[in-house]
Parts: structure tokens; C-alpha cells; sequence
């Protein structure tokens, strides 16, 4: 089975991730799966509390963005998938997709100087 390509862009906050993958994913034609779209549909559905609220639909966005992934692979669709993926976490999951779906993974890691992500 051929391997199904998939396109990570990451970064931290402000450093243009979400511009960058929408050029790629438009360039590329590819799907596009945000965690931020995610957490902005929830916000426009379920509304704002809190910060303790924010967390938990910033958690299930997460999962959200997770479940979309493993849809596409198991179609075998290549895919641009977008969030600032931090720590072991994201790394697990990865790997489990991985071993579950043949998958080649490529990352852009976006990164900007400090002034920049203060404007931002």
C-alpha cells in the first residue's frame, strides 16, 4: 500500500502558520484541517464562559482535529493538517496514525523573530 502523504505546519502563536498552510493547502489542493477552525466554530456555537471553558473546547478541538486526520488517512487522502503542536503529546499521536495507516509525513516549522509575534 502506498503511503498517504500528509503536510504538518506547526509553529508557535503569530509565527504564520495559518496563512502559510492556507496557501499551501490552496497551491497543493489539499485538505486543510486547523485546530483554530475548530475552536472558532465551537466558540460560535457553544459560546465563551470562561478560561476554563476556552481550555476545554481548545481540548476538543484537539480531538476534532485528530479525528479529521484519521478519516483522511484511513481514505488515504493526503492532507494538510494545521496547530501548534507542542510536546510528546502530538508526537504520540502521530506515531500511532502512523502505525495504524502507512503515512509519509513532511513538517513546516514556522518560527519568526520576537518583534514580529509582539505586532502580531
Amino acid at each position: 500500500m502506498t503511503p498517504t502523504p500528509i503536510l504538518i505546519v506547526t509553529g508557535p502563536p503569530a509565527s504564520g502558520k495559518s496563512d502559510l498552510a492556507r496557501r499551501l493547502a490552496d497551491a497543493l489542493r489539499l485538505p486543510r484541517i486547523s485546530r483554530d477552525a475548530f475552536k472558532e466554530r465551537l466558540f460560535d456555537t457553544l459560546g465563551w464562559a470562561d478560561r476554563a471553558w476556552s481550555k476545554r473546547l481548545g481540548a476538543t478541538s484537539y480531538e476534532l482535529l485528530w479525528l479529521a486526520l484519521e478519516h483522511n488517512l484511513a481514505a488515504s487522502t493526503p492532507t494538510l493538517v494545521e496547530s501548534n503542536f507542542r510536546g510528546e503529546g502530538p508526537t504520540a499521536r502521530f506515531r500511532a496514525l502512523a502505525a495504524k495507516y502507512p503515512l509519509i509525513a513532511h513538517q513546516v516549522n514556522c518560527a519568526t523573530d520576537g518583534p514580529t509575534l509582539l505586532r502580531r
